[in-house]
């Protein structure tokens, strides 16, 4: 989940999950027996996608198989809550970014 979480160093705090999923929430859920912290995309035709802030692949979850969402992380001995206008307004700037990065991608492998 680089560059948000560092693997190893960054402490996260959960909540259970209330059963609303919000765009751009990173939640945990489990998959083959693996437990995955990774950010909500979207939902279409009843499919909910996720991804990590890393990767350019979605993983197709059920409601089911989630646990509980991030409320709060600490990297080293800084906190920060998820709902903070600053750290909304990275993540939406890092996912706008990585959109356009992924339409520069395929114009340039020609799909």
């Amino acid at each position: 989940m680089a560059p948000f979480f560092i693997d190893n160093q960054t402490e996260a705090t959960l909540a259970p999950f209330s059963g609303t999923l919000s765009r751009g929430t990173v939640y945990l859920y489990k998959v083959s027996d693996t437990y995955l912290l990774h950010r909500y995309v979207k939902t279409k035709d009843g499919k909910h996608y996720f991804r990590g802030d890393a990767l350019y692949q979605y993983e197709i979850i059920l409601k089911d198989d989630i646990i509980g969402e991030v409320i709060q992380m600490k990297l080293g001995s800084k906190e920060t809550d998820m709902n903070s206008v600053v750290y909304q307004s990275r993540v939406r700037l890092f996912m706008c970014t990585k959109t356009m990065k992924s339409i520069i991608r395929r114009i340039v492998k020609g799909r």
